[in-house]
């Protein structure tokens, strides 16, 4: 559990008093308990006291009151929302209404937690007696009631067994819409992948030679080309909404830079590639769009592997990550390698001076983001919500 004031020892109110009493015993009953209050020093930090986490947040001594410590409002939002991802708590308890106490209880609604608040000395009381946060509580929740909490003295199931909490599943929230996206960007992605498979069973491109993009000028492949496209473009964005959703803040420029993907690739499947020698407005469109895809992809999976690294439950994650973001990279120089023959002008006259190998380093570039991209979304949609 999470619990939100805005006194702590050494303030000497008594409300001060009362919640370090509060969380000694919630703790001596085995519960793990967090709590997050001003900062008695000024600098923010973390430290462990008699079982329970403290987070003293950054604050400034209150004027006429040399021993009151008040938090800023500025960038509070911000922290408690990291630090609730961090945690990840079945029940969050605000004992006070102050700056503290109103920032943790809008987080939690946000995401969807349920929220107790209780200032009376009777809920001390209630914990004594071992019966729990009491019926007389008025929760204000999403999906829970707290009132039926009775934790209990031994250490069980872990937290969620002795709250009687149901799933996280079952609890709906705002992050509970994040595996649904998710499982639709693994849908995407693999449809991307098997239409990409599709287009090369008529056998009327040259796989070296030819770029993916020729497969619209074919009659016979322009339709899976063109759903493995669109098919692409949702999955990408799927994946950035649902990344979105579950990660810290931190990582909100990586996903941006997979939302853009795929607005460029869709820009890419409805803006066809002009045939070989000709030069269209369109065209234009094409390649410029299907070249920013191949530059924010790899972009964004860099970023990722190495933001991960700092989230729990993601480090494995990261590693597959971060070498799939160095294939598309190396695959990606490749193919602007192969390509510069072809922007020759003495290049262009003479057809045997040209080097051929763009299809290749393409479509090996393709295969690797959407792997990346599948990797990420299939570990997303394994990820409970936390709500």
């Amino acid at each position: 559990m999470l619990i939100a004031v805005d006194a702590y020892p050494p303030d000497a109110r008594e409300a001060a008093h009362f919640t370090r009493q509060l969380v000694s015993e919630l703790a001596a009953k085995g519960h793990e308990v967090h709590l997050v209050c001003p900062s008695d020093r000024g600098r923010p930090r973390v430290e462990r006291v008699n079982g329970v986490t403290v987070y003293h947040l950054r604050s400034l001594p209150a004027l006429m009151q040399p021993t009151r410590r008040v938090v800023m409002r500025l960038g509070l939002r911000t922290c408690v929302e990291r630090l609730i991802d961090r945690i990840a708590p079945d029940v969050l308890h605000v004992q006070s209404h102050s700056v503290i106490g109103r920032a943790v209880a809008g987080a939690a609604r946000r995401a969807g937690l349920p929220v107790v608040a209780d200032t009376s000395h009777r809920l001390l009381q209630r914990v004594r007696a071992g019966q729990g946060l009491g019926l007389d509580v008025k929760p204000v929740t999403r999906g829970v009631d707290p009132a039926r909490v009775r934790p209990s003295g031994t250490l069980t199931e872990g937290t969620r067994a002795r709250f009687r909490l149901p799933d996280r599943d079952k609890v709906p929230g705002a992050r509970r819409q994040s595996s649904s996206w998710a499982r639709l960007s693994v849908a995407g992605l693999g449809l991307a992948l098997a239409m990409l498979a599709t287009v090369h069973v008529p056998g009327n491109r040259d796989p070296i030679r030819d770029v993916i993009s020729y497969y619209a000028l074919d009659s016979a492949t322009v339709w899976p080309y063109t759903v493995g496209g669109l098919s692409l473009a949702t999955g990408t964005f799927a994946l950035g909404i649902a990344l979105h959703r579950l990660l810290p803040r931190g990582s909100g420029p990586a996903c941006a830079l997979i939302i853009t993907g795929a607005s460029t690739l869709l820009l890419s499947v409805l803006f066809p590639t002009d045939p070989p020698e000709v030069v269209t407005p369109h065209g234009l469109v094409h390649r410029y769009a299907a070249m920013t895809a191949g530059l924010v992809v790899p972009a964004a999976g860099s970023l990722l592997a190495r933001r991960l690294r700092t989230v729990p439950g993601w480090a494995h994650t990261s590693r597959h990550v971060g070498r799939a973001a160095i294939t598309c990279w190396v695959s990606l120089l490749a193919f602007l390698a192969s390509q510069v023959p072809t922007w020759s002008e003495v290049a262009a006259r003479t057809e045997s001076m040209r080097w051929h190998g763009g299809g290749l380093f393409e479509r090996i570039l393709m295969v690797s983001e959407i792997v990346m991209l599948m990797i990420l979304a299939v570990r997303a949609a394994q990820t409970r919500p936390r709500t």
